[in-house]
């Protein structure tokens, strides 16, 4: 996509500096190279590439491009966890978090995706903080890359204008399985 509002002059009064700009745009595609690292990126920004993925579908690569070797040096896999009941949900919870050194003062960087959807949940996001419990202070935060997999009807993504907040059938579930997983390791 090339000069998208080169020609609406209406949008032009709303857009921010062009850093502040620039910054939303490299957040925006950073987030979709970490749900689909399958799909190759580039990005572009006054003729020079400043944001790329080689596409070999491991989130790791696209994590040392988004976030930097020195973040991922200190990253730890999460891989998902069978249900701890048989009737729950079959919840996948995989990704990168945080060794409880590598830490923040917002949850700002606790990043979640439900089945390749970037979203906003402050549930989850405490339900991975909780999972430092003890493990760090309680106003830090881990560094969390989290890609969240279940059936698609047992999600409503219908809930907020923007598709960035969701509601699950079993929320209680899905708690569980993002705090286990991050807690396990």
């Amino acid at each position: 996509v090339e000069h998208l509002f080169y020609n609406t002059p209406a949008r032009l009064k709303f857009l921010k500096a062009d850093s502040t700009e620039r910054r939303h745009i490299d957040t925006i595609l950073a987030r979709y190279a970490m749900a689909y690292p399958n799909v190759r990126f580039t990005l572009s920004q006054d003729g020079r590439v400043s944001f790329t993925t080689s596409g070999n579908g491991d989130l790791a690569d696209v994590l040392v491009e988004a976030l930097g070797l020195e973040i991922m040096r200190d990253m730890v896999a999460v891989s998902p966890l069978p249900p701890p009941r048989p009737d729950l949900p079959e919840i996948a919870v995989y990704g990168y978090t945080s060794l409880p050194h590598l830490n923040r003062n917002t949850r700002g960087h606790i990043t979640l995706f439900v089945n390749g959807r970037s979203i906003q949940d402050s549930s989850l996001t405490y339900a991975t903080a909780q999972a430092y419990h003890t493990l760090m202070p309680a106003d830090r935060y881990p560094i969390s890359v989290l890609l969240i997999t279940l059936d698609p009807s047992e999600v409503d993504v219908n809930v907020h204008p923007t598709k960035a907040e969701v509601r699950f059938r079993s929320p209680d579930a899905v708690f569980g399985a993002v705090q286990r997983a991050v807690r396990r390791v």
